[in-house]
């Protein structure tokens, strides 16, 4: 639409960061808190400065060279002189005391043009204004428009003139001499005093910018005199226009002129020669006209708006401070960034930091216990030791015990020693507690077999016994029956030899039998150690499944619990001083390995690469699906059942209504619980775990690389 491009106040759209639009950071906030402060205490003081008009205006002041009219307006207190005979002592006082005149004033007002003259006699009287008690002021009241103007291009000039004559002067002006005069010695001797003076007093006005108002000063002005000299003073008075702007919102202009500096030029006369050949007698001559340069000033207060903006001002040169808290920011987005690549990516990078941290945990725990087992091994090994000890010290006493060798001894009791001797060992593994039950049934095959291999030992030393003793037996009844020299050799060695040739052939016997029995033996031994390597191999597949299942939902659940959490950010991007040397390389290996994320995060922030991959996920998707199940994928929807679940219980509401909901749905409501998923993970391992013909290739593949990521790890 044409008219949303014409909209001042649209706004732009903008993706969140966790629940807010910015990414915030505690230092941001601490920095933010200290500007706020700044400038709310900034406006406070400068509102109030505002109020109290602390604050300066502007102010701007130029001269300029008029040669247009230039108009001042009279008024009585314009002027005020009076003369001294000494210093702040007028000579009204000697007048008043020795009622005598001494001086007399005289003052007209010219006005010059091209085509006349006009002069107009001026009274001069007492001055009311407080500040000018004790002088003479000027009565304007005879003049028609009360201004005093100059008009160089028009040759216009208005001035004042004030003289001060002697008792007895008399000219042009001075007609007439009073009656109460003072000898013409006693004015000689007040005009010839050292500080006598014709004083002058000449009206300022001004804008005060504190109090907003137009301020009224005096310059003064001295004119020192001599009886036999005239003094010709010309004053120039500049002119000041102030224009005075102010106001809260609309400010509002007034305007006023004053006289704001003078300009004094004196000029020396010889009185006889002026009063001859001029006919002007007083002492002193005051010119008082107008200067051409006018002095323009412009003064603006400053507005509401105008304060604000100051405020503004200071609010952004404060901002600046601002761009380390928005360079803390960005790096924290960047963490969040890399924190999501650990979590979906690199799953064994951040497991290998969080096994790290457990190790280095415990390692100061174990080396704080490793003593303390250390002396426990020592004494359980000196207990086993000690009972070895005391049973072999049991057997060499029972040898001892008979000096006499029966029959029964001749048969060597291997099978009873070889067993005490197993139960022994037994024992001691039974004391250290340090074998497994795989060890335990390997001992007892061992048991079995030699149990048979001394049953067989046993039964041959047996027969050999019992052929021995019966040649002895029959070799004693003959020696019995007959005396040794009746005895024949021959029959004997003949005898003998069918006792050997017996002997000899039970023992053929025997050892027939004995090999066919250890053949018999071994081929047994072969299979059991192989049916029983066997059920070793496949008990432990089992075992290692169930243990990799196992250990895989462990670390699944602790990297959704810590995979995002504070601990984490330390672990990753935190820096220890302080380090032992095997953490030290463990932590630059780590960081080796994020700066190689980062990297690849940089390029995965790229817009470009967003669209690049936004792209080819299309084209995947278009070239799977057929054209009807493209069309019909548009159609699918989450329907109005699922707004009615409970969001926050999540879990409770899927088990509630599992059946009533869709595939879509239901995968949608794993995505928002981790509860939900960490419970069809555990399925899944539940399932891998079983027998491996169930598993497609997609569940081949995922749980190939779930051992890569963290089972095997």
């Amino acid at each position: 639409m044409i008219y949303s491009k014409l909209d001042l106040f649209s706004s732009q759209f903008s993706f969140n960061v966790g629940n807010q639009l910015k990414k915030g950071t505690l230092f941001g906030t601490i920095l933010t808190v200290f500007v706020i402060l700044g400038i709310f205490i900034y406006f406070l003081s400068i509102m109030y400065d505002y109020a109290n008009n602390y604050i300066e205006p502007s102010f701007r002041s130029q001269t300029f060279i008029h040669d247009t009219q230039i108009d001042l307006t009279l008024n009585k207190d314009l002027v005020a002189f009076r003369y001294e005979y000494d210093t702040n002592l007028s000579i009204d006082l000697i007048q008043k005391d020795q009622n005598k005149t001494y001086v007399v004033y005289m003052a007209q007002f010219y006005l010059f043009n091209r085509s006349e003259q006009v002069v107009i006699q001026l009274d001069v009287i007492d001055c009311t204004n407080p500040i000018l008690i004790g002088f003479k002021c000027l009565n304007f009241s005879k003049i028609l428009n009360h201004t005093l103007s100059l008009d160089t291009k028009n040759s216009l000039i208005s001035q004042i003139n004030i003289n001060t004559y002697g008792c007895y002067d008399q000219d042009d002006v001075k007609t007439y001499i009073p009656e109460n005069c003072a000898s013409q010695k006693e004015i000689d001797r007040i005009i010839n005093g050292q500080n006598a003076v014709l004083r002058l007093q000449l009206l300022t006005s001004q804008y005060n910018t504190s109090s907003q108002e137009v301020q009224n000063s005096y310059r003064n002005a001295y004119v020192f005199t001599l009886a036999n000299q005239q003094i010709l003073s010309r004053i120039k008075i500049q002119k000041q226009v102030t224009s005075v702007k102010k106001g809260l919102l609309i400010q509002e202009q007034t305007s006023f002129s004053s006289p704001i500096s003078y300009t004094q030029q004196d000029q020396t006369l010889d009185r006889n020669y002026t009063s001859k050949y001029v006919g002007v007698e007083p002492y002193s001559k005051m010119l008082i006209y107008l200067d051409e340069v006018v002095q323009q000033t412009e003064i603006q207060y400053p507005s509401l708006p105008q304060v604000f903006s100051q405020v503004n001002s200071t609010l952004t040169l404060l901002m600046m401070v601002g761009v380390v808290g928005r360079a803390i920011s960005l790096k924290s987005i960047r963490k969040d960034f890399l924190l999501l690549f650990l979590n979906n990516i690199y799953q064994d990078t951040l497991f290998q930091v969080l096994k790290q941290d457990c190790l280095n945990q415990q390692l100061d725990q174990q080396q704080n216990s490793n003593q303390q087992q250390l002396k426990k091994q020592i004494s359980q090994e000196d207990k086993t030791n000690q009972i070895l000890n005391k049973e072999e010290e049991i057997e060499i006493d029972d040898v001892k015990e008979s000096d006499v060798i029966t029959p029964s001894q001749l048969i060597p009791s291997f099978y009873n020693k070889f067993k005490q001797q197993l139960d022994g060992k037994l024992s001691t593994f039974s004391i250290q507690n340090g074998q497994t039950s795989q060890l335990q049934d390997t001992l007892n095959f061992s048991v079995a077999i030699n149990e048979q291999q001394n049953i067989v030992e046993n039964t041959q030393n047996k027969f050999k016994y019992l052929d021995n003793l019966s040649f002895s037996f029959k070799e004693s009844q003959i020696l019995n029956q007959k005396p040794l020299n009746q005895i024949s050799q021959k029959p004997f060695f003949q005898l003998k030899k069918q006792t050997l040739k017996k002997s000899k052939t039970k023992e053929s016997i025997f050892n027939q039998k004995t090999s066919s029995t250890q053949e018999n033996n071994a081929v047994k031994k072969k299979s059991y150690q192989y049916e029983l390597k066997q059920k070793q191999e496949k008990a432990n597949e089992e075992i290692s499944e169930k243990k990799n299942s196992n250990s895989y939902k462990q670390r699944i659940s602790e990297m959704q619990k810590m995979g995002y959490s504070d601990k984490v950010k330390n672990l990753i991007f935190g820096y220890k001083i302080c380090k032992r040397r095997q953490e030290k390389v463990n932590y630059l290996n780590t960081q080796r390995q994020i700066q190689a994320i980062q990297k690849q995060l940089l390029g995965e922030l790229n817009i470009l690469n967003f669209f690049s991959d936004f792209m080819f996920l299309k084209k995947a998707i278009m070239l799977i699906l057929t054209q009807d199940q493209l069309a019909a994928l548009k159609c699918i929807g989450l329907s109005s059942n699922i707004l009615d679940l409970d969001q926050k219980n999540i879990e409770n509401s899927f088990d509630q209504y599992e059946n009533s909901l869709s595939h879509y749905e239901k995968q949608n409501l794993i995505l928002k619980s981790e509860k939900l998923q960490q419970k069809f993970i555990d399925n899944f391992m539940n399932r891998c775990s079983g027998s491996s013909n169930k598993l497609n290739d997609l569940d081949i593949q995922i749980l190939s690389q779930l051992k890569q990521s963290y089972i095997n790890k």
